[in-house]
Parts: structure tokens; sequence; C-alpha cells
């Protein structure tokens, strides 16, 4: 465990590491050149030697800057392939979906009282499918996808939940509701079984839709309606 730590440490603080590391090493040459007077025992050494040694010099600082240069653009490339990977795996497939179902579906009935999580045949009638967070999650795509991401997809899932069981037998209270309504202001009720299924929709979206327009032909009895009963 404290491998693994220590693992994890080294990558998050890899940057970090690589620069006291040379900062170091840095100081190490100074103080040895300090400490054993190289730079007046080289100018004592014959030009030939000055020469080779600066030669070696060179191609060593060369070379050290031409891999860390190599390294630099081959890690560069790896995280550009990584995003490229994350956008067409993960981020696309989401967001066509949850676009999808927001501008098709949602903009028009705000309040479905249908909600799956798998991909269903419901002919002509469009209701909300959750699918791809599902798929995401059943495969190693899950593995590279960032935590902000996984927490509001769960936060997403968590709130459709919570909606549906809310949503679900407030047809019936709606469908109650309006007959006993009718039934005291009018002395009659809609012969429509499913009345709430049909106006709840307008209840929740706070429409200004004529409710008594929409029942008025499925009265179980002729009665009179004044102005006032309409309005009540």
């Amino acid at each position: 465990m404290n491998i693994m730590k220590l693992k994890l440490f080294f990558a998050k603080c890899s940057k970090w590491i690589y620069a006291i590391f040379l900062v170091v090493c840095a100081v190490i040459i100074f103080l040895l050149i300090c400490r054993f007077d190289l730079i007046t025992k080289l100018g004592n050494c014959p030009a030939e030697t000055v020469a080779v040694l600066g030669t070696l010099l060179g191609a060593i600082i060369g070379g050290i800057f031409t891999l860390a240069g190599s390294v630099y653009v081959n890690k560069r490339q790896l995280k550009a392939q990584t995003y490229i990977k994350k956008k067409n795996l993960i981020y696309k497939p989401l967001y066509d979906e949850l676009r999808s179902i927001q501008n098709d579906i949602l903009s028009a009935n705000p309040f479905p009282d249908i909600i799956v999580f798998q991909t269903e045949d419901y002919g002509r009638l469009k209701i909300p499918q959750y699918t791809v967070w599902d798929r995401i999650k059943s495969d190693t795509r899950y593995l590279e996808t960032p935590q902000k991401l996984v927490s509001e997809m769960e936060d997403l899932y968590l709130k459709i939940n919570e909606y549906m069981k809310t949503r679900i037998g407030n047809n019936d209270e709606m469908t109650d509701l309006i007959n006993s309504v009718f039934q005291e202001v009018i002395g009659t009720q809609s012969t429509i079984i499913n009345i709430g299924d049909c106006v709840i929709s307008y209840v929740l979206e706070d429409s200004k839709e004529d409710i008594y327009d929409y029942c008025k032909t499925s009265l179980k009895d002729k009665v009179d309606v004044s102005e006032e009963q309409k309005k009540e």
C-alpha cells in the first residue's frame, strides 16, 4: 500500500521532483567546481585538452537537451491522443445523447411520465432513454472518465430516480382531484379514465391552459355551467 501511495505521489509531483533534482545537481556541480578549483586547473591545461573537454561537455549537454526535448514532445503527443480518445469514446456519445434528449424530447415534454435506462421501442412515442452512461460504466472507459464527470452523471441519475419515484402515482391523484372538483362545482365527473394523465403536464408546467374546455365534452351528464363555475 505504501509503495502504491509513493508511486501515486511521484506521478502527481513528477514535474516538481525533476525540477528539484536538476537544481540539486547544478548546486552539487557548482560546489565541486569551487571545492577543487577546477576552473583554475582547467585554465592551466593545454589548449588541445581544453578543446576536447569542451567538445565532450557540449556533446553531453546537447544530448541531454535532445533527450529531454524528445521526451517532452512524446508526452505531449500521448496526451493529445488521450484527449482525442476520451472525446470520441466518452464525451461525444454522452453529449450527443443528452443533447438529443433535451432538444428532441424534454423541450416539448419537460415532465415525462416514463424514463428508461435501456433502449426500448415505444413506437412513435418519444421518451427519454439514458443508455450511454451505463455502457461506459460497464467497460474500461469508466477508468478513464474524470471524477468530476462521474460525480455529475451519478448526480443526474440520482435526480432522475427521485423524480420517477415522485412522478409515479400522481396521474391517479390528479384524476381523483379533477373529478372531485367537477363533482363539487357542477355535480358530475369526467368519463376519461386517465384524465389526470392528460392534463398533468399543464399543471406541472404551470400552463394557463383552460382545463375545463379540455374536459367539457367528456362529462358524464349534460349540465349548464356558468362563467363563475368555469373559473372555479
